[in-house]
């Protein structure tokens, strides 16, 4: 029998010490980002009431520096996180993000990488 992925996943934030960055983007429709975002809200864990209560509920926006052309504060997408689940729904993109969006890919697994907690940090308002 086959475990699904939501299983899974219940049990990787259960253990509490690794953390999980969830990233889709908003014109893929392989994967749609409606169907990931419900995905996620149903994770059985610890944090589950206090990610759902995240900024009353809503995506906040989230902001990246542009290295390439020197932008900083560029609007990249609307995240989600709580204790060591980061959820990001990229701005303009498909499935391939980090092909379509490498400037945007590079700063945001700069950012999870050097947090413990995998959040995103001084890039949204």
């Amino acid at each position: 029998m086959v475990t699904p992925p939501k299983d899974i996943m219940s049990e990787i934030l259960e253990e509490r010490d690794i953390k999980v960055l969830i990233i889709n983007g908003d014109l893929d429709f392989h994967t749609n980002y409606m169907g990931t975002e419900k995905l996620v809200e149903n994770f059985e864990w610890y944090g589950k009431e206090a990610f759902a209560k995240y900024n009353n509920g809503n995506l906040k926006r989230w902001h990246f520096t542009n290295t390439t052309n020197g932008n900083d504060h560029v609007p990249g997408g609307d995240m989600r996180v709580h204790d060591r689940l980061t959820y990001l729904r990229v701005h303009e993109t498909g499935i391939y993000v980090y092909n379509e969006r490498p400037e945007l890919m590079t700063d945001l697994l700069k950012q999870w990488i050097a947090d413990d907690q995998g959040q995103l940090k001084e890039s949204f308002n």
